[in-house]
């Protein structure tokens, strides 16, 4: 007999799906928002705005460009002149606060200070990430982020076809000259 995913796993495998739009060459990061009875409210990814170029897409940030020795994870974002918008933030524009009073938003890593202040500014009830989830919802790979794989460490699930992905774009990354 085949049984469904818990609705948390749904939800981040959404999210996962989501970050495969992801711009940037450091980081793909997918959220979605999911209401109380289930319905998918929103969905975003890290990127610029719509209509600007794009950083995997046409190398047009300068942070992007940067190897994690020259500018490490999490660091000096202004200095940079980073101006991509976070998944979570993406999301929650798009739905709008009345439509995530209460939800649930599922999110591919965990959400930085600011996104976790706009999450609780929007009245978002929860947020799940993979590493909430046991590995057996996910599936058996590992979820690597764009500073893991660079690094060689591992953290958390992925669905594997994703995780192929992200190895994929980081290997062209890689190849790409700074």
């Amino acid at each position: 007999m085949t049984t469904r995913i818990t609705r948390d796993a749904y939800g981040i495998r959404l999210a996962q799906a989501a970050a495969l739009r992801a711009d940037c060459t450091r980081r793909q990061v997918g959220a979605v928002i999911v209401s109380p009875d289930g319905s998918i409210v929103a969905t975003g990814y890290n990127g610029r705005a719509s209509g600007l170029p794009g950083c995997l897409t046409e190398g047009a940030c300068p942070r992007g460009r940067m190897t994690y020795a020259e500018q490490p994870a999490g660091v000096g974002y202004a200095e940079t002149s980073c101006d991509a918008a976070h998944a979570e933030a993406n999301a929650i524009i798009r739905a709008g606060r009345d439509r995530c009073v209460g939800a649930t938003i599922y999110v591919t890593d965990a959400p930085c200070h600011g996104c976790s202040v706009l999450i609780a500014a929007a009245g978002i009830a929860r947020t799940v990430t993979p590493d909430d989830l046991p590995t057996p919802e996910l599936g058996p790979a590992t979820y690597r982020r764009w500073e893991d794989v660079k690094a060689e460490r591992t953290s958390g699930p992925l669905d594997p076809e994703i995780h192929a992905a992200l190895v994929r774009a980081v290997e062209r990354d890689r190849e790409t000259p700074r």
